[in-house]
């Protein structure tokens, strides 16, 4: 397994985005210059534990390529504002429209 240091990822982004201004920027680029959309293709979410997870789809229309994965959420349980995001991916970026239905 390829591990990614934290200035490098295979979304194409550098480091982590922080706070809402930084994320909305970064997303408005991606949409500008990629041509991206996201779906989201699962969630699962335990009250209890204050924890969710979402898995989705990131297409890059403008280079006919998509890019899976997901990430898992911790909230503050007195806030309920998150706390921590951890972000996987499920593999190298693939060719579309070929790639399109995920495998089993």
């Amino acid at each position: 397994m390829k591990t990614l240091s934290p200035s490098s990822n295979p979304s194409g982004s550098s480091g982590a985005w922080r706070g809402g201004r930084a994320i909305a920027e970064r997303w408005a680029e991606f949409v500008a210059s990629k041509g991206s959309a996201w779906t989201i293709d699962r969630l699962i979410v335990d009250p209890a534990s204050h924890q969710a997870v979402i898995e989705w789809t990131h297409y890059k229309t403008a280079e006919a390529t998509m890019l899976r994965g997901d990430e898992w959420y911790i909230f503050e349980p007195e806030t309920r504002l998150i706390s921590e995001i951890r972000a996987y991916y499920a593999a190298a970026l693939d060719r579309y429209p070929s790639s399109t239905e995920a495998r089993n």
